[in-house]
């Protein structure tokens, strides 16, 4: 992959973003994104909608019953059925 190499104040100004920053051209003209290096867990949680993995480990000790997806699904057409 190619990389760009950016001056000392601008890699300061998107490092101190914490969200996807547009990255403008001298004309202002949006020439792409940065988002900020995260962990793979934080990324999952944010960007890809997953669930913090310390609360999975909490519903999972709580013994509440949880339903698959593809039982959601059945549940879901049963209803659909109906009506």
């Amino acid at each position: 992959m190619p990389s760009v190499l950016l001056d000392v104040n601008s890699v300061q100004r998107l490092m101190a973003s914490k969200a996807l920053v547009a990255v403008s051209g001298p004309d202002g003209e949006v020439v792409g994104y940065f988002a900020p290096a995260v962990s793979a867990t934080e990324m999952a949680r944010k960007y890809i909608g997953l669930p913090d993995p310390e609360s999975v480990k909490r519903q999972d000790a709580s013994g509440e019953r949880t339903y698959t997806t593809a039982e959601v699904k059945e549940y879901l057409r049963t209803l659909e059925a109906k009506g």
